[in-house]
């Protein structure tokens, strides 16, 4: 479908469908060139009023951390979390969870068993939710319907809430951030021109401003913050990403998200 099409389901007056999917993200290849453009040509295509959703994953996609790489997958975390519109999370996507291994002759999907080569089982697999039994707290039973992902114990939501480093808590962080900020709610959208590996944009709402800056790059890069204003580092997804005055080191595949400094402290999270 292309995007012509489908924002024409939105209605000339906007009274159609409100949230129509958008699933262009998830075929791109891994190019900051490639998210660029294709959001671009998201923007450039919704009707004026109109708002986009945003996916990276769903019940028909490999899974993030399969298809891109688990440090990818936590910077297109901060991505999916801070663009305009409205953000779908697919199950398991928050523990960066990869795909499962499914064997021939257990396919659950219709499709699957007709060419296991696309088999969407893959990323349709059980959620852990601790590390009791073979289930990872999914069922009691003995077997759940198709098999856990590689190290489900490990990337479960009992384990990951008590770590502060982990892709829960780096999901858990942004969505906080979302909701304090006026700018990602419900501000505009401007694209940055930061470099060929990296994908940066700011959000803005009155006062309210946030930058965010994705590096595509398995290197480290660095970039000075837009118009010298007084920067806080709002959100990483990495350690290896820093706020010195006024340049921004990422480290590979990491992503930041930057706030305007206020004198008025947001309020706390809830």
């Amino acid at each position: 479908m292309g995007l012509d099409h489908w924002a024409s389901f939105y209605g000339t007056a906007l009274d159609e469908i409100h949230m129509p999917m958008n699933l262009t993200l998830p075929a791109l290849p891994w190019d900051a060139a490639s998210f660029r453009e294709a959001l671009a040509d998201v923007e450039a295509a919704i009707p004026p009023g109109g708002g986009p959703t945003v996916a990276l994953g769903s019940h028909d996609e490999p899974r993030v951390a399969s298809r891109y790489g688990p440090e990818q997958a936590r910077c297109l975390l901060a991505v999916l979390l801070t663009l305009r519109g409205t953000a779908v999370l697919y199950y398991g996507d928050e523990l960066g969870l990869p795909n499962s291994p499914v064997r021939a002759g257990e396919e659950r999907d219709p499709w699957g068993r007709r060419d296991p080569a696309f088999n969407r089982d893959l990323g349709r697999t059980p959620m852990p939710w601790s590390g009791a039994g073979p289930a990872a707290g999914f069922t009691s039973a003995a077997r759940p319907w198709l098999p856990l992902p590689e190290g489900a114990h490990r990337l479960s939501v009992a384990a990951q809430r008590a770590d502060p480093r982990s892709t829960l808590r780096l999901t858990r962080a942004l969505l906080a951030l979302r909701r304090r900020s006026p700018a990602l709610r419900h501000g505009t959208y401007r694209p940055l021109e930061l470099g060929a590996d990296l994908l940066g944009y700011e959000r803005r709402c009155g006062p309210d401003a946030v930058v965010v800056v994705a590096n595509f790059a398995a290197g480290p890069r660095e970039v000075r913050t837009p118009g010298g204003a007084r920067w806080t580092l709002a959100a990483r997804t990495g350690s290896g990403t820093r706020l010195r005055g006024g340049t921004l080191a990422l480290g590979g595949y990491e992503a930041a998200v930057l706030r305007l400094s206020a004198d008025v402290a947001p309020p706390p999270d809830r």
